[in-house]
Parts: structure tokens; C-alpha cells; sequence
């Protein structure tokens, strides 16, 4: 089976070990990483089931000190369909902007966003075409079994196929998690039968779901089963203890997605924890001319199971 792999105790042990070998002969070096100035940085996902929503931030210097604020709130953002001015985005908050006319968008039409900002570079997306719908041909699930990464914990099993469109590159995403009070738990999980250790050619487990590309399955059905656990610990409001809880729902996100979104989903598969200064930097695929970030788009459909 293929699995997250958890890396962060490992981390830790040479961190302590590490620290005990050098705490007796450190040194400050003063070093500035190359950094281009601030850039704007634009992040939406667009899909006919949502108004048009994107969040507009600023980068920051990688050394000296982050600014309390990045969310840009002066922006102005215009969205065109097919190379035509639909509308101006008006501010919400939090550096997000939405469409006010309520405006959706259409599958098979390409979306893109120009946006300026007093004090930064102008930006713009690299156009997003909406995907045609999600094919799916059936699906069951099994609950009540135990998980692969530990016995004593209880799982359940998501058995999925779809189909793919004929003549047409097509990438998609499946996110599987439970639901505790309506509120997602994001537990472990897994794809069940994925015994390869190296990458699977078409399908990657990854943070946010199951990535696929069509290469090996382009014009049939594709099938697919995912495991996850249905326990997990929490924190609730006013109780600062860590309480343990079972799923009492399972919520199955099914998207087809356009190439950018697949290949920025690819590139932001890893722990943003102290593990990180292990490894090699890892870069974020960006579609933003001018600054950073990710326009994409999906076309999704939720199926909400009862345990």
C-alpha cells in the first residue's frame, strides 16, 4: 500500500542529536537570500457549483522580519471569461474577493484575473478552462475495519469508479474524509492495494486527496479504492484537551480538474513542519504572470455517507 510517510520522528531524533553535538560551537552568519521584491500572490480555485471567490496576498522576503499583515485588501481584480470582461471582484476580507452579481462559472469557457495593487507589480492568471463534469459510474463503501497503520484504530473503505473522457487529456482529484459534527477530521489514509514503492504513473496519494492523470486510462472506466481512518483527536471550543471522536459521516469530494490545479497539488505534497529543514526546498507550481500563486479549476460533486 502506498502511505504518508511520517517523517517527523525521525526529524526530531537527529534535531536532538544535532543540537547536542553542536550546542558547544555555534556561530551567527549573516547571509541575505536572493529575494525579487514583493510580489503579489493570487490563489482560487473556480468551479460551477461556487461564485468566484480568490485570495490576494503579498509575498515576503524570506530573511528579516514578516510583516504582521499579507492580505492585500486595496486590490483591484477583474475577471474575464473567454478574454471578455465579466465584472470587478469587490473586497470581502481577509484579502478576499468574490463576485458580486454572483456570477458562476461555466465548464468549457477559460477564466482568467488581471490584478493590480498600489506599491506591487501587476499580476495575471494563466487562463483556466472549467472541466465538463465529474463521470462517476458507482461507488460502495465497508465500515467497521481496521487501519493499516494501526490495528486498534477503526477504518472504513471507498470503493469508486468513473469513467474518462475519449480524446481529451483529463485530470482529476478524490478527497475522502470524515465528518464530525458536520466539521471535517482529514484523518490518515491510504490507497488500498497500491503495493509500488516508486510513484504510481497516474496516481498520487497526496495531502489534500488522490491525484489522477487519464495517461493510463484515457476513454475507459478507472477504479479506485481508498481507506482512512474514522477515529481522530480533536480540540472543541472553550476545552483546550484533546478529546478522541468517531466519524459519524463520510464525505467524498469528486473533482475534475484542470492541468494547472493537478500539477500545484503535485508540488504541494509535503509537511509544513520542522522536518522541512531536512530536506531539499521544495517549489510550488505557480500559473501567475508577474507574481504567485495558483489559478485553477474544478468541477465537483459531494456524496455524504452515514456510518
Amino acid at each position: 500500500m502506498k502511505l504518508y510517510k511520517n517523517k517527523l520522528s525521525a526529524a526530531l531524533l537527529v534535531l536532538s542529536l544535532l543540537t547536542k553535538i553542536t550546542s558547544g560551537c555555534t556561530r551567527d552568519i549573516d547571509y541575505e537570500l536572493a529575494y525579487p521584491g514583493d510580489r503579489l500572490v493570487i490563489n482560487g480555485v473556480i468551479s460551477p457549483q461556487s461564485i468566484v471567490s480568490v485570495n490576494i496576498s503579498r509575498s515576503n522576503a524570506p530573511s528579516g522580519e514578516a510583516p504582521p499583515e499579507l492580505s492585500v485588501t486595496n486590490a483591484t481584480v477583474m475577471l474575464y471569461e473567454n478574454a471578455l470582461l465579466i465584472e470587478k471582484l469587490t473586497y470581502r476580507q481577509k484579502g478576499q474577493y468574490e463576485s458580486a452579481s454572483g456570477f458562476k462559472p461555466q465548464p468549457g469557457k477559460q477564466y482568467s484575473l488581471q490584478v493590480t495593487a498600489p506599491g506591487l507589480p501587476p499580476a495575471e492568471t494563466t487562463p483556466a478552462i472549467v472541466p465538463d463534469e465529474f463521470m462517476l459510474e458507482s461507488y460502495t463503501h465497508r465500515a467497521g475495519l481496521k487501519s493499516y497503520y494501526n490495528p486498534t484504530q477503526p477504518a472504513a473503505e471507498v470503493d469508486i469508479t468513473f469513467r474518462d473522457a475519449a480524446g481529451t487529456v483529463d485530470y482529476y482529484r478524490i478527497e475522502v474524509v470524515g465528518l464530525y459534527n458536520n466539521e471535517p477530521l482529514y484523518p490518515n489514509s491510504w490507497l488500498v492495494g497500491d503495493t509500488r514503492d516508486v510513484k504510481h504513473p497516474c496516481t498520487n496519494i497526496t495531502k489534500s486527496g488522490v491525484i489522477y492523470r487519464d495517461n493510463c486510462f484515457s476513454g475507459t472506466s478507472y477504479r479506485s479504492i481508498i481507506g482512512l481512518e474514522t477515529r481522530r483527536l480533536i480540540t472543541e471550543q472553550g476545552n483546550p484537551d484533546f478529546i478522541e471522536v468517531d466519524s459519524q459521516k463520510l464525505r467524498i469530494r469528486l473533482q475534475r480538474i484542470s492541468a494547472d490545479y493537478y500539477r500545484y497539488l503535485e508540488s504541494a505534497d509535503f509537511d509544513p513542519g520542522i522536518e522541512l529543514a531536512f530536506f531539499e526546498p521544495t517549489f510550488l507550481y505557480s500559473n501567475i504572470k508577474g507574481g504567485l500563486g495558483i489559478w485553477g479549476a474544478a468541477n465537483e460533486k459531494d456524496i455524504i455517507i452515514n456510518l
